[in-house]
């Protein structure tokens, strides 16, 4: 069986962090196509294909950074897991604020996750991997393998 590219939008107001994942994607040669935002409203917009957004593909995966601008991380959080449509949609959470940790575990552990924000590009790269992975093993249950 072929692998799929994996979409992905990863959600972080830090052009460090944004450019540090890009990094991270092309030294593990992944199978993911990386998509970035820089605020809550933004990834609304990418989330519902709108405005600017309108050709993009929709994500298989949000990396979601707790600390954004304009919506935050947990209101995005709580939006895409009552919305119907994007409710299936797996999500990272990639913080460097900790005791995030018990109000994420309200939400349905089966499609998201909680990870620290390493603080080099070693275990950035780690993480990024690791985020895969979790992506993966999210899609093979939502198809029922």
């Amino acid at each position: 069986m072929e692998e799929k590219n994996l979409n992905i939008l990863y959600v972080e107001d830090n052009e460090g962090d944004r450019r540090l994942a890009q990094e991270a994607f092309q030294k593990l040669n992944l199978k993911s196509n990386l998509s970035t935002v820089k605020n809550g409203e933004e990834a609304m917009g990418f989330l519902y294909r709108q405005g600017p957004f309108a050709q993009v593909v929709s994500p298989d995966i949000v990396i979601l950074d707790l600390n954004l601008p304009k919506i935050s991380g947990i209101d995005l959080l709580m939006r895409i897991k009552n919305d119907p449509l994007l409710t299936t949609i797996p999500i990272a959470i990639l913080t460097g604020t900790a005791g995030y940790e018990n109000i994420v575990q309200d939400y349905n552990s089966k499609t998201h996750r909680y990870f620290q924000k390493p603080v080099d590009f070693n275990g950035f790269i780690k993480t990024m991997k690791k985020i895969e992975q979790f992506c993966l093993e999210t899609m093979q249950v939502g198809n029922g393998k």
